[in-house]
């Protein structure tokens, strides 16, 4: 009998962990195939400006 609740009890922290834990999250380190885009702007002080007032 303590086995069977043990079990229960482990598969239900199984469950509630895969639950609470969202596929979409973020990885550390971002996203590899982001990364290998480039940039089709080109790097201007105008443009610098421009991304630190958003």
């Amino acid at each position: 009998m303590f086995r069977i609740q043990t079990g229960i009890a482990l598969a239900a922290i199984f469950v509630l962990g895969q639950v609470t834990t969202p596929p979409t999250m973020p990885r550390f380190g971002g996203n590899p195939e982001a990364a290998k885009i480039a940039n089709p702007s080109s790097r201007t002080p105008e443009s610098i400006a421009a991304g630190k007032r958003t």
